[in-house]
């Protein structure tokens, strides 16, 4: 298989995969801490550096804990009167300053501000209202000199400016109007007060005797949202219903630099980063369709940013400044519960990134937790998330990491999966140029080892041994003789195959494997060796020496000693036994053993091997058919193996083979002479041993059948009576079949040592000179002439003189006429031989007895015809039926025959011939021919066969008798009984 449809489908897929991995969320929990108590009592308030929780308990109780460790604990309780929070301004009347260090309580008429580090408190209440001194009539109002104020402290313009209004020092706030909400700098230096339904705020700045008015800040509305403060108290920013201004301190110079009633709506928090060098302000949405203001607060530049909220999300809280100039973090509350979200926002950059808490499981358990607040420690890497749970009213504290947020934002992840994506692009480039490369050195590396495989096997095939030498140096050598071509073959199966001994010596001075054989299962190299063209057995000795197993075996079972003994190589064959005796003795998957095969191929000196070692072989048969080393050898004649099994394993003789033969039965039915004298000679009874069941055939009668004289007179030597044995089943003796065949010498052989025989009758009581007359043998008649005179005037039935003249044997009739004229008298059925010769129209044997013995020609049979009457009848006759073909061939020129074939199963009678005869005559065919069918041919058909079977066949046998050109039609005639004739004839037209 090409292997990049696999490579480049794997890498594809582990790309894809890969790049899916680097652009997944996998953000590790940024929290670090979680501290669960029972929730305080009052309006809670968390510090901006997290470490402190203010829990206002109204009217007058406040109590800070301490949140920034295992639990909380309490830093100081304050005792002061607060306002409570009114729909109208839900803030809690508590107030951190940005460091943390300062808390700020505010009621109606005044406020305390306490350092948290030492504990010192200052307060501040408004004068009382100064009282109206009632004027005369038409006169001003004048105030009661008790209530005057001392001169408000004037601050100083800056950059040369026009000094503002005197309106914004002069009449400090009373307790004529309540304070409505207090805000503390982030150096407490500096207090507002809001008041309701006033469009300025009151700028309190402290001094060695407390806290004291300083002036009046235009707000330009009354619905005043933030007011806060920069962090070295330079400038303070307020958000109102009608945009944003920033205020320079002290001298109190406002500008406007955000407005606008569309943009306003958006705004709820203005957020101060609580760092003292920070260059801007913040105000964050409230809502999702808002847009983050950052303020300069040096130039007054605004500039807007999209948070990209998603849902019903909710800007809560402070925005806190992660480090000096760095990003400003802000929480984002989802359905007013838990922060669902961190934002990120720079001033240098326009985009807001994000971290979501959705992945952190126990942010998410124990029920809704409402957001209470958050707080960023000083060094702005640890923020502390306070939340209220309202089941269990329980409050949380729970730390988070922005060094761990800040690293897996949304924008870091995607840089990060980016990086990944272009690493994993640049490494997928690499990896498949690197593969290419791989594969092209592979390819390269493979077409020479490929080349110098076929080199190998070139040389080893044409026995070029110096070029094997060369290729198989180096490294390496051991590898290519190994190889395979692609038949799977061997370079050492190849040389051994071919008989190349030096290529072999080398090749295995190289390593190459012995015993490796071919997918064929054909063999080792020493079966390979074992069947060399010129049966040169160097290769396989050198492959002996170099320890090759002796009983590996191919596919068959066949191993190198039955090759070996197969081809008669001796030396191999002794090397084997000298190695592994044993291995003499194995037989294939045939049960041929060594010693079989050498007796097949006459390897005497191999079949001694085979006897020395593993006698027990020798009488070791083949399975197919039983025949054992004997009986292959006697078959084919080879007296050299024959002897040595004699000598070895006389007992081998007297194994039957095949058909029950013995080897001295298939030895003299072959004629072979020598081998039938030395099975006489070791034994002799095998000769008496008859064969073929019922019909108890001897050696003696296979020999005369085949006209084999000489090894009748072998067999003569030790078992003389079976000369004249008959065959059990129809009395049929030697000399019978001697004759039958025209054996004359075989016949006079046993004529010699079986004379009686010449005289014995078979079932049909006839002679040997009966067939020998009958088939027209002279030399047979001659012998029985010699042996046995009287049987050639045989005058009982079926004579010699009657058969030779019944079928026109006249060589025979003149032999007889001259040696026995007298058997010519003799009657058969009161017909003498001139009958017969004069009904057969023989003419030639009528005419031979007309000269010889005239006398017969007078002779009348029982009918009263003499032979000369019977002539002049058979010669009319026969001219009258020569005239009758004549006019039908005439009748039918125009006209095609008809073929009846029958017996379609079975054999035709004389009710089928009747039937056929009517059907030919209906359909107007003069002539037939009858092909009756044969038990021989019909037996071949299936006992019901088909009519296409039977079709088929039946024109297979009409064509093998002459019908070659004319396809036949076919016609199925149902007989009374059930069964079917076949009608075959030509298209008749």
């Amino acid at each position: 298989m090409n292997t990049r449809l696999i490579a480049y489908p794997a890498i594809v897929v582990s790309t894809l995969l890969l790049v899916g991995l680097s652009s997944c969320d996998f953000p590790r929990s940024a929290r670090l801490h979680t501290m669960s108590f029972p929730r305080p009592g009052g309006d809670l308030l968390l510090s901006p550096d997290g470490r402190l929780l203010a829990s206002v308990e109204a009217p007058d109780k406040t109590t800070v804990l301490r949140v920034d460790s295992a639990q909380p604990t309490t830093a100081l309780t304050v005792d002061y009167p607060v306002a409570l929070a009114t729909a109208d301004h839900p803030d809690t009347p508590a107030q951190f300053s940005t460091h943390s260090a300062h808390l700020l309580f505010h009621n109606a008429t005044g406020f305390r501000v306490v350092d948290l580090a030492t504990r010192q408190t200052v307060d501040f209440r408004l004068p009382p209202s100064p009282k109206l001194v009632e004027p005369a009539p038409d006169a001003e109002p004048v105030y009661h000199e008790s209530f005057a104020q001392d001169a408000p402290l004037r601050p100083i313009t800056e950059d040369g400016a026009k000094p503002e209004a005197e309106e914004y020092f002069q009449n400090p706030p009373t307790e004529a109007t309540p304070i409505a909400r207090a805000m503390i700098s982030s150096t407490a230096r500096y207090v507002v007060l809001q008041f309701a339904n006033d469009e300025r705020v009151a700028l309190l700045e402290r001094t060695a005797d407390g806290y004291a008015f300083r002036r009046w800040i235009p707000v330009g509305s009354k619905s005043l949202w933030r007011f806060t403060f920069a962090g070295d108290d330079s400038m303070a920013a307020f958000v109102t219903d009608r945009g944003i201004k920033t205020c320079r301190l002290p001298s109190g110079r406002v500008r406007e630099t955000y407005g606008g009633d569309y943009q306003m709506r958006k705004l709820t928090n203005a957020v101060l980063t609580p760092h003292p060098t920070s260059e801007y302000f913040a105000c964050v949405p409230a809502t999702s369709a808002g847009s983050l203001v950052a303020i300069n607060r040096f130039n007054g530049t605004t500039q807007e940013f999209s948070p990209d909220h998603y849902g019903n999300s909710t800007i809560v809280g402070t925005a806190h400044l992660a480090a000096p100039n760095g990003p400003l973090v802000y929480p984002e509350v989802q359905d007013d519960l838990l922060v669902a979200k961190l934002l990120f926002q720079s001033g240098s950059d326009s985009r807001v990134d994000r971290f979501e808490f959705e992945h952190d499981s126990a942010l998410r358990s124990g029920g809704p937790r409402y957001y209470l607040g958050s707080g960023l420690s000083p060094e702005g890497r640890l923020l502390r998330l306070a939340t209220r749970n309202a089941t269990k009213d329980t409050v949380t504290i729970d730390t988070i990491d922005l060094d761990i947020v800040g690293a897996q934002t949304e924008a870091q992840r995607e840089s990060y999966s980016t990086r990944w994506q272009l690493a994993f692009t640049g490494g997928v480039v690499l990896l498949c140029l690197v593969f290419e490369g791989t594969l092209f050195l592979g390819r390269r590396r493979e077409t020479l080892r490929l080349r110098a495989i076929d080199d190998l096997f070139d040389a080893c095939t044409s026995g070029k041994t110096k070029a094997v030498q060369k290729l198989i140096k180096g490294r390496g050598a051991n590898t290519l003789v190994q190889a395979r071509n692609r038949k799977g073959v061997t370079p050492l199966l190849v040389a051994a195959g071919l008989g190349h001994t030096e290529i072999i010596e080398s090749l295995l001075a190289a390593g190459a494997d012995l015993e490796a054989s071919d997918p064929a299962k054909q063999g080792t190299a020493l079966t390979y060796a074992c069947c060399v063209p010129n049966r040169d057995e160097s290769g396989a000795l050198v492959l002996l020496a170099h320890g090759a197993s002796v009983r590996a075996r191919t596919k068959d079972g066949v191993t190198a000693a039955k090759l070996a003994a197969e081809r008669g190589m001796t030396k191999v064959l002794a090397a084997i036994a000298a190695k592994d005796p044993a291995a003499l003795a194995l037989a294939n998957d045939e049960g041929v053993t060594p010693a079989y095969s050498a007796a097949e191929g006459n390897h005497a000196d191999c079949l001694e091997f085979c006897a020395k070692h593993a006698p027990a072989s020798l009488e070791v048969c083949r399975k197919e058919d039983h025949a054992s080393p004997a009986y292959v050898a006697a078959f084919h004649g080879h007296e050299a193996a024959l002897a040595v099994i004699a000598a070895a394993a006389p007992a081998a003789l007297r194994i039957p083979g095949p058909q029950d033969y013995l080897p001295a039965t298939i030895a003299a039915q072959k004629g072979h002479t020598a081998c039938v004298r030395i099975i006489a000679q070791h034994a002799p009874e095998t000769f008496a041993i008859t064969v073929d069941g019922d019909k108890r055939i001897t050696p003696a009668f296979l020999a005369a059948q085949n006209g084999h004289h000489e090894t009748l007179e072998a067999i003569a030597t030790v078992a003389p009576a079976t000369l004249g044995q008959p065959r059990a089943n129809d009395s049929v003796t030697p000399a019978y079949q001697a004759a039958f065949k025209g054996h004359a010498r075989c016949l006079e052989s046993i004529a010699r040592h079986a004379p009686e025989s010449l005289l014995v009758r078979n079932n049909e009581q006839h002679l040997p000179a009966f067939v020998a007359a009958q088939n027209g043998h002279i030399s047979c008649l001659d012998v029985l002439q010699k042996f046995a005179p009287a049987s050639l005037a045989d005058p009982t039935e079926g004579s010699p003189a009657f058969i030779a003249a019944q079928l026109n044997q006249l060589a025979a009739l003149r032999y007889l006429l001259k040696v026995v004229p007298e058997s010519f008298d003799a009657l058969f059925s009161g017909n003498n031989p001139a009958h017969v010769a004069a009904v057969q129209g023989h003419e030639e044997v009528y005419a031979l007895l007309a000269a010889e013995r005239p006398a017969l020609l007078a002779v009348a049979n029982p009918a009263g015809k003499t032979p000369v009457q019977l002539r002049d009848e058979a010669l009319a006759e026969r001219k009258a039926k020569e005239e009758q073909e004549a006019q039908a061939a005439r009748s039918a020129a125009n006209r095609s025959a008809g073929v009846i074939l029958w017996g379609i199963g079975f054999n035709a009678n004389a009710e089928m011939l009747r039937s056929a005869v009517i059907t030919a005559a209906q359909g107007n065919m003069v002539k037939m021919i009858v092909l009756l069918g044969l038990p021989a041919e019909t037996l071949k058909l299936d006992a019901n066969p088909s009519e296409v079977e039977a079709a088929l066949y039946y024109l297979t046998v009409a064509r093998l008798k002459g019908w070659k050109q004319i396809t036949p039609k076919f016609q199925f005639l149902g007989l009374p009984d059930g069964r079917k004739l076949l009608l075959a004839y030509p298209p008749i037209g």
